[in-house]
């Protein structure tokens, strides 16, 4: 996960008030896979409140219990979309 760098709004076309924050990569087998999630998504909400920071993202979602279902939604290739994903637990 990565912040929104000038370099990947310039390429994405995103609007300067554009908030989020970049995946990067996706483990295979991850929750994040199972969900859905693809490089280059842009995530702009968790549990229905904005995403802005990678560091307040990370926080929110190691406040959420393991089994807990949350929507995250995000923006791929100029469409909003809400993925489902379930929280899993680190090894």
């Amino acid at each position: 996960l990565d912040p929104i760098t000038r370099e990947f709004a310039a390429r994405f076309k995103l609007d300067d008030r554009q908030h989020g924050i970049v995946v990067r990569k996706v483990e295979p087998n991850s929750p994040a896979a199972k969900a859905g999630l693809q490089a280059n998504d842009l995530i702009i909400s968790y549990a229905g409140k904005p995403t802005v920071d990678v560091g307040e993202f990370r926080n929110r979602v190691a406040a959420t219990p393991p089994g807990s279902q949350r929507e995250i939604g995000i923006l791929r290739n100029g469409q909003r979309l809400t993925l489902s994903v379930e929280i899993g637990q680190l090894p």
